[in-house]
């Protein structure tokens, strides 16, 4: 993630930043398991890197049910639309596993910046993060963005 700050600092384009939350996944083990927990895991992670397409785009698992995406050169108006996608794709998919007919939704936080030399990847990161928590709590699966 510095990389690619110090790259577009130096470019003075945008970084976008993605929190993914599993909505309520501790209930998915739960009923089904860990192995369909894992599955469900491997399908969300599956659809968030379809829409990794450019060569700096990166998805990763960060926690247990949770993911980032990293990317570039989106306004907030226009990744707010990308997010929107995934979290529909994610909401609308049944995930047929082991017998199982199994949805899921997700909550999305995500902050936008043009890196600067008065901005830190630490803040960055905690504006994605405080947008993940509000759309949590705001009912979940939702897309909250935020400038920062």
């Amino acid at each position: 993630m510095i990389s690619a700050w110090k790259t577009s600092m130096r470019s003075q384009t945008s970084m976008v930043l993605v929190l993914i939350d599993i909505d309520f996944f501790k209930k998915v083990n739960d009923q089904y398991g860990h192995a369909v927990g894992d599955q469900v895991i491997k399908n969300v992670a599956a659809i968030i890197q379809n829409y990794c397409r450019r060569e700096n785009d990166v998805a990763a698992r960060i926690d247990s049910e949770e993911f980032a995406m990293l990317t570039s050169n989106y306004s907030h108006e226009n990744f707010d639309v990308i997010a929107e996608k995934i979290r529909a794709q994610i909401a609308s998919k049944k995930m047929e596993i082991d017998g199982n007919s199994i949805a899921v939704s997700c909550s999305f936080g995500v902050a936008v910046t043009i890196p600067a030399q008065d901005k830190s990847i630490s803040e960055f990161y905690k504006q994605a993060d405080t947008c993940l928590y509000a759309a949590k709590n705001a009912g979940r699966n939702r897309v909250f963005c935020k400038n920062y």
